[in-house]
């Protein structure tokens, strides 16, 4: 019967093929899990084999899989570690029965399938732990999970948006509740709850806690479910900082599910232990980057040698206008007295001369108009635009809050050079490294604070400022005349 789910076919047309109980066992116990209709939503093989590594599953030990599905990464933990014990919880009944059938194939009387809501399951302890959660839960979603969270971590409610964090973090909050002293556990997540502002006050009471061992981003493609890339989050208690390994740029193979070699797995699994290009993280590094769970955020740059500021040490950052579309248009009436940057308001470098206008400025947006010399920048987009704001004379002007204005502190720093390490290569490949996110790449302030960037000689930064001054008043005067020919040649067909 599983055989013919698995193949959507009815069982007599499989015996009519000849399928025998001996095939049949073969199809729903060796690694062909993509082979499975049941199978479609859960762990590959290459996943299961690199989360076993890291896990390290000795004899003797009791391993749980919290959300198990059709059993997949139990049956290659027990064909690894033939003398633990397995337990699995699934809330489907169609999978959980799967899951049984086929453990009783692989590892009988050493597994134990249930079917059920994993808050609900008796309170129990396992030396290791593997949890791969529904993607994308909202908090209030879950009752069930979110009853939990509160009970397990009750200053939640005190927190204005507590609504809008993400129900996975009630799956690692019962992983952790869970797991034996000394033991070990990997959850795989994805997106906005590893990086954005609403979930920080989770991540940053975990890392705290000493809860989180090593953060591990994937290449994307490992998984069938619609998330681009995954990233492991490996729980471990009495942790001292966390080790970010990066190895989201792995060439992984294969059309369908990418999955990863025996030598990257290797490679992997040798950085978590202290080798390969990973890095320890600080408590004190992590919050000041916002507490994100985002590897490539925190590994080490290739810089060239040489000297370098902090770019939150020699400018102040701060937001555009927090304005909305309503309040835009209701501050467009009367005679125009300010102009608007807005996202398609710059290309190649250059600021449009078409900008929007609006009549007056509420109070509460008199920090964001800028001066001469100051420099905004878009917080969103794979590249992130930005622009040097001169010559405004007695034109008031304020950015959008899609930007952030970098207003040169430190003295005698000229912001033509800031701007030309932002549009070369290696700014853009900083700027892309602070860069969260993944279908929109977003770039926060605390991030943007972080940029490293580098210093020379003063006669060597004055130089390169006025050498990108003069590249773009050149640019500028090729998009004039550009403009000026485009002109021409529309109405060219008219001219009779």
């Amino acid at each position: 019967m599983l055989a013919a789910r698995a193949r959507l076919e009815p069982s007599e047309v499989l015996e009519s093929r000849g399928m025998d109980a001996q095939e049949a066992r073969a199809l729903v116990t060796e690694p062909q899990a993509e082979l499975f209709s049941f199978d479609h939503d859960t762990t590959s093989e290459s996943l299961a084999e690199l989360v076993i590594g890291i896990l390290r599953i000795k004899d003797g030990e009791r391993v749980a899989d919290l959300c198990c599905g059709s059993g997949a990464f139990l049956m290659r933990a027990a064909r690894e570690a033939p003398g633990a014990s397995f337990r699995g919880i699934e809330l489907d009944e169609w999978l959980a029965e799967a899951a049984r059938t086929r453990l009783s194939l692989v590892a009988p009387g050493r597994a134990e399938i249930s079917s059920g809501d994993v808050f609900e399951a008796p309170e129990e302890k396992y030396d290791k732990i593997y949890c791969e959660p529904p993607i994308g839960l909202r908090f209030n979603e879950e009752r069930r999970g979110a009853d939990f969270m509160l009970r397990e971590l009750p200053w939640i409610k005190t927190l204005r948006r507590a609504s809008h964090i993400s129900g996975c973090w009630s799956y690692v909050c019962k992983v952790i509740s869970s797991l034996k002293e000394g033991g070990r556990a990997v959850c795989v997540m994805a997106g906005g709850p590893l990086w954005n502002s609403f979930d920080a006050p989770v991540r940053g009471h975990l890392v705290r806690e000493g809860l989180i061992e090593a953060v591990v981003s994937l290449p994307g493609g490992m998984t069938s479910y619609p998330a681009p890339s995954v990233t492991l989050v490996v729980i471990k208690r009495g942790c001292d900082g966390v080790i970010m390994a990066d190895a989201s740029c792995m060439e992984a193979s294969g059309r369908r599910r990418k999955k990863l070699g025996r030598e990257q797995i290797d490679e992997i699994l040798a950085t978590l232990s202290g080798g390969g290009h990973g890095k320890r993280v600080s408590a004190e590094e992590m919050e000041r980057g916002g507490w994100r769970l985002v590897p490539e955020r925190y590994m080490p740059a290739d810089e060239e040698p040489g000297e370098y500021a902090r770019l939150g040490d020699i400018a102040a950052i701060t937001r555009g206008a927090m304005m909305g579309t309503r309040e835009f248009e209701a501050l467009s009436g009367g005679e125009p007295a300010y102009s608007v940057i807005n996202y398609a308001d710059i290309s190649d470098g250059l600021l449009s001369d078409g900008l929007g206008r609006i009549s007056k400025l509420p109070p509460k947006y008199l920090d964001c108009l800028l001066r001469d010399g100051d420099i905004v920048i878009s917080k969103i987009g794979d590249t992130p635009r930005s622009a040097v704001i001169r010559g405004l004379g007695d034109t008031k002007m304020i950015p959008s809050a899609n930007f952030y204005i970098i207003r040169i502190t430190k003295p005698g720093f000229d912001p033509y050079y800031l701007k030309a390490y932002l549009e070369s290569a290696r700014g853009q490949k900083a700027l892309a490294m602070l860069s969260t996110g993944t279908a929109i790449k977003t770039l926060s302030a605390s991030a943007l604070k972080e940029l490293r960037v580098p210093l020379a000689p003063e006669e060597e930064m004055r130089k390169t400022a006025e050498n990108y001054r003069t590249a773009e008043d050149e640019l500028r005067a090729v998009k004039a005349r550009e403009k000026e020919i485009k002109a021409a040649m529309s109405s060219l067909f008219d001219r009779k």
